[in-house]
């Protein structure tokens, strides 16, 4: 058994880059993902290091494969794997690369929540940052433990996020756990060997590496763990009852992506015997009548519903209507979800922030005229308050910020004190009643760490002494509140 947390000094160790070389290789031949940097380069090497040694007839279901040349990697190596993901995107993808590479895993259109495969089917069961991706962690887990052999071997690799040491998850990629979270996947766990949360995490390593991997991607302010357990000898209840229901879900979830590439293989082989002339004709046409299709998420500089969008649809609390979304009953237009909010009050903001001044948290929208300061995107990316001097501003503006923030009252404070006495600090905030922003919402997940009100804000600022000298109790159409305050002497 092993939980820890990655090490920056394993990056460059000489058996972790020769194994990279060498997975490097084969994703070139299958026309896979190559991978040179951010945590991948970490966490492939350590699963295999936890692979190498187990008998190579081994059965290894490989979860959320996408285009990763991992699996395909195994297979090379002999292990009997299963390549998998939620949906058949990928497929034309893995029947070339199986016949580029020449090897044939199972593939298999599998919900980590819902594993359509029979009880104690799979020796090996690794994910490679998938459980930030997964909605129900508890089922997926509980689903693990069900496809597993008594005695087989889980492997899981996940993004870590610990708000308290200044780390943050973009919403748009799911969910990062906690390290007290992750612990409690496995207290009490009736499936895998106990002791897993009374092990300690190595929390010591990662200034280093959440440092280094802050710079491989703006978005990347979290760290990476890893676990390596067994299942125990307990049997699955009701197995025998519900096992062929489960292979002929998979069977028929299977069904429709290998008829589709068939029927694109044939085509293919078609025209690859028709005339050239023809052939030219054909793309032509097809070129002036529809254009290749592209997952919207995936264009560079998407807005970030796009990235979203298809989380929330799933969601059984939000229905989508047209130009917005219900949650509990009541409809909340597009634009709350989309980003920039601000631009709904810097009209308003600008009367009173004048002069020098910062935007904390302007991410993609500073304020006009101000110094962005924001931790991880936009023009302001990495800038942070401590290097803005006491004293030394004549205002403070902020935007949807504060509620990210569980010490909120000493942020705050540390804000009005970057101000010079007289200035002021203009804050716009999402309001109570609106559902979409509320702590736990299938919108915000725990990235709103608390419910701003006008009054609490009020009351937070006359404390430290501050006067109010202008607001809106609200809501306005950003279904948001503002309050500006002036910096007594």
């Amino acid at each position: 058994m092993e939980k820890t947390l990655a090490l920056y000094s394993e990056l460059c160790e000489p058996r972790a880059v020769a194994f990279m070389e060498e997975l490097n290789v084969v994703a070139r031949r299958g026309g896979l993902t190559e991978y040179t940097t951010y945590s991948r380069i970490w966490e492939y090497p350590w699963l295999w290091f936890h692979l190498k040694d187990l008998p190579r007839n081994a059965r290894v279901l490989d979860i959320g494969s996408e285009r990763s040349p991992f699996p395909w990697y195994l297979r090379t190596q002999g292990f009997d794997v299963i390549v998998s993901d939620v949906t058949g995107e990928h497929w034309d993808l893995w029947k070339e690369a199986s016949r580029r590479i020449g090897v044939s895993p199972r593939l298999r259109i599998l919900d980590s929540q819902d594993l359509a495969l029979a009880t104690a089917s799979v020796d090996v069961y690794e994910s490679i940052s998938i459980l930030e991706h997964v909605p129900d962690k508890a089922k997926a887990i509980e689903e693990a433990g069900r496809v597993l052999r008594p005695g087989g071997l889980l492997l899981l690799t996940f993004d870590v996020c610990e708000a308290d040491m200044g780390m943050s998850f973009p919403d748009w990629n799911g969910r990062a756990v906690s390290m007290r979270e992750f612990d409690g996947l496995f207290a009490n766990s009736p499936w895998f060997e106990a002791g897993l949360p009374g092990l300690k995490w190595n929390a010591e390593s990662i200034p280093d590496y959440l440092n280094w991997h802050r710079t491989t991607a703006p978005h990347h302010n979290y760290v990476t763990g890893a676990i390596a357990i067994r299942r125990n000898q307990e049997t699955w209840p009701n197995a025998r009852k519900k096992d062929p229901l489960m292979d002929l879900k998979g069977t028929l979830r299977t069904v429709s992506p290998s008829v589709n590439w068939h029927i694109r293989d044939t085509s293919r082989r078609i025209k690859r015997r028709l005339p050239r002339r023809v052939h030219s004709l054909l793309k032509s046409a097809k070129a002036r009548l529809s254009r290749k299709s592209q997952p919207l998420e995936t264009l560079p500089d998407c807005p970030d519903l796009f990235r979203v969008y298809r989380r929330w649809i799933q969601n059984s609390e939000v229905r989508r209507q047209p130009g917005g979304w219900e949650y509990k009953g009541k409809f909340y237009p597009d634009y709350l979800t989309v980003g920039g909010a601000c631009h709904a009050i810097f009209r308003e903001a600008l009367k009173h922030c004048q002069g020098a001044g910062i935007d904390v948290g302007a991410g993609l929208w500073p304020l006009p005229g101000a110094v962005p300061v924001d931790i991880w995107r936009g023009p302001g990316a990495r800038t942070t308050i401590s290097e803005i001097p006491d004293g030394s501003q004549d205002f403070v503006f902020s935007s949807h910020c504060l509620e990210h923030n569980e010490d909120w009252q000493n942020l705050l404070k540390n804000w009005i004190g970057k101000l010079k006495p007289g200035g002021a600090v203009f804050l716009y905030l999402p309001h109570p009643e609106c559902g979409v922003w509320e702590v736990g919402s299938p919108f915000v997940g725990n990235e709103h760490k608390w419910t701003p009100t006008p009054q609490v804000i009020k009351a937070r600022l006359e404390a430290q002494t501050c006067k109010i000298v202008a607001c809106d109790d609200g809501p306005d159409a950003m279904y948001s509140f503002w309050v500006c305050a002036r910096r007594e002497a």
